[in-house]
């Protein structure tokens, strides 16, 4: 399946017409239609299309969005994988940085407090 028709069962999957994505996206019929029918339509449409949907562009390129659940870890719960889709999805990616970069130093410290040196611990 091309990036087209993916683009395309996003649109049918939430019931909408390429009319009705039109309108909502500010652009003509003929513009969806032909995102729909090439095997590689513009990134930024994609974006558009996904943004509008609130599904992450990630997610969209996935071959088997299913499949990815066989690698979560067993200790991330339902409600972590759900925090994670908002932080990932309604934050803004400044302060989504931010947060991911106070992660990782929350880990350097832990990783400290248990006696990990982080030179070998990030492999240099």
């Amino acid at each position: 399946m091309n990036y087209g028709e993916l683009l395309k069962n996003l649109r049918k999957d939430s019931n909408f017409s390429q009319k009705d994505l039109a309108e909502k996206l500010n652009v003509r019929q003929g513009t969806v239609s032909a995102w729909e029918k090439s095997a590689y339509p513009p990134l930024d449409a994609i974006e558009k299309v996904c943004n509008y949907f609130n599904k992450p562009m990630w997610e969209f390129f996935l071959d088997d969005p299913v499949k990815l659940k066989n690698y979560i870890p067993p200790y991330i719960t339902p409600d972590d994988a759900e925090i994670l889709k908002i932080l990932n999805t309604r934050i803004e990616p400044a302060i989504r940085v931010s947060i991911k970069r106070s992660f990782v130093e929350i880990m350097k410290t832990a990783l400290l407090s248990a006696g990990i040196p982080l030179e070998g611990a990030l492999g240099k």
